[in-house]
């Protein structure tokens, strides 16, 4: 009678831990699911995240730059300055130099070596130019950006070359803004830049760009004549991650 209620307790607690252990993993593949959801629902873009972390890292005060009658927090270069590089414009070409690129006025700025004050190149100017990767993290390859009159496009701007193909090419337009500081209520003259993004496209038929609305009917509409797009704007990842969507529709789009 003992060795029959022992067995019978041993039993009971030998299901009780397969009964938690079940319930672990559950938990366990709930939290992980969790975190990949919560990591695509958070995506930011690259340059918005470093200007984010600039802006922490500024917090309370600290360095401004001064634009006009503003201190400004943050900073309107794209991934910071001095970027490995190489810039080919309507005035000469420069390789093995270090550039940085001012978002909020759309200049370069080009570093020669042993110069400490750079050449400034108009807008209007470029042709093409790169930056390479560097100690910031949030990119791990080249970069690339055109002038706006090499799409065919009337912005006054630069974009970087997101995706191309035999038929459409897709395009980003960076534009850096002044903004209040949220948490200033003494200096009237405090600022802090706002980075902002938008997508063109081209057509290689049409050699003009378009402004492309992140609007899943939009966008349908945009490409009806050509191909059924409809899995690939309404597919979640489409608002969660939507530059890498767009790239995967593009690849499509140029099958």
């Amino acid at each position: 009678m003992v060795v029959e209620f022992s067995t019978t307790i041993f039993l009971f607690i030998l299901y009780q831990i397969i009964q938690m252990k079940k319930l672990l993993l559950f938990l366990i593949v709930c939290s992980s699911e969790y975190k990949l959801y919560a990591q695509a629902a958070s995506y930011t873009d690259p340059a918005q995240a470093y200007l984010r972390l600039a802006l922490e890292k500024n917090d309370g005060g600290g360095e401004t730059v001064r634009v006009g009658t503003y201190k400004v927090m943050g900073t309107p270069y794209l991934f910071g300055e001095q970027h490995k590089s190489s810039i080919y414009t309507k005035d000469g070409n420069a390789t093995n130099i270090k550039l940085s690129y001012n978002t909020y006025n759309q200049q370069i700025e080009v570093y020669n070596e042993g110069q400490t004050k750079p050449i400034i190149k108009e807008w209007n100017t470029i042709d093409s130019f790169y930056i390479q990767p560097g100690k910031t993290v949030e990119f791990s390859q080249p970069l690339f950006f055109v002038g706006a009159a090499q799409i065919g496009s009337t912005e006054k701007c630069i974009f970087q070359v997101v995706s191309t193909g035999k038929k459409y090419n897709l395009y980003k337009k960076y534009k850096s803004e002044l903004g209040y500081v949220s948490t200033n209520y003494v200096q009237s003259e405090l600022r802090q830049f706002y980075l902002n993004f938008e997508y063109y496209y081209t057509d290689n038929q049409q050699k003009t760009a378009k402004r492309l609305k992140l609007n899943s009917n939009t966008i349908k509409k945009e490409f009806k004549a050509v191909k059924d797009i409809t899995a690939y704007v309404e597919d979640e990842s489409f608002t969660n991650n939507i530059e890498f969507s767009l790239i995967k529709l593009f690849l499509y789009l140029n099958e």
